[in-house]
């Protein structure tokens, strides 16, 4: 009937009943995490705390319309020829796309930052913040 094709690919769909569940145990698990102390363990932690905001990014980046199909050629996906060889391409390129997203998205977000301190020091917020309260109807 043709289903087989996409029974095989629904559980890739990001609203898959299986994906939903996945990701809110993921969150579940580490609700309620406590992490050691000591000088590693805060290192991790700021580790973390600065690559936690960028991994939208690294989403954004790895979805993107032009470079979806890329990364697999660039990371050389077609010379893996057995199943432990595919096992360590898959984990060398999670980790290759992980940590090009989180640098790009880390750059982004000190071009950001630093453009809010220019926009700061120019006269645009308090206009900004007068059209909001002309629009939202607060003096």
């Amino acid at each position: 009937t043709g289903q087989l094709e996409y029974f095989m690919e629904a559980a890739y769909g990001y609203n898959h009943l299986l994906n939903i569940f996945c990701a809110v145990s993921l969150f579940y698990v580490f609700k309620n995490w406590t992490y050691p102390s000591g000088k590693c363990a805060a290192a991790i932690g700021k580790a973390v705390l600065l690559a936690a905001p960028c991994t939208f990014g690294i989403y954004l980046l790895h979805e993107q319309n032009q470079m979806r199909y890329l990364w697999q050629f660039w990371l050389g996906a077609k010379e893996c020829t057995s199943a432990p060889s595919l096992l360590g391409h898959w984990i060398l390129a999670i980790l290759a796309v992980m940590v090009a997203g989180t640098i790009i998205d880390l750059i982004r977000r000190y071009i950001f930052l630093l453009c809010g301190k220019v926009i700061a020091c120019t006269p645009l917020p308090n206009l900004l913040t007068k059209v909001d309260h002309l629009v939202n109807g607060r003096e």
